[in-house]
């Protein structure tokens, strides 16, 4: 899944309000870190594989991706 996917499904998860927030970040050139903050319970921070496997089970919700402009 690439960044852009990842940004879809966690803009359709705020449009839902499953997601309060979210926000992606690179500490070292290379690395991709993800923040997102459920609408109940604390912030994750995570590497890019377990935000993908967060969207994963998104689709499995049915959440569908949201892209800019749709």
């Amino acid at each position: 899944m690439i960044a852009r996917d990842i940004r879809a499904f966690l803009r359709a998860a705020t449009a839902a309000r499953i997601l309060t927030g979210w926000n992606v970040y690179e500490p070292r050139a290379g690395e991709r870190r993800w923040t997102y903050s459920p609408a109940e319970g604390r912030s994750h921070d995570v590497d890019e594989p377990a935000v993908i496997a967060y969207c994963g089970m998104l689709r499995s919700a049915g959440v569908r991706p949201r892209y800019p402009g749709e």
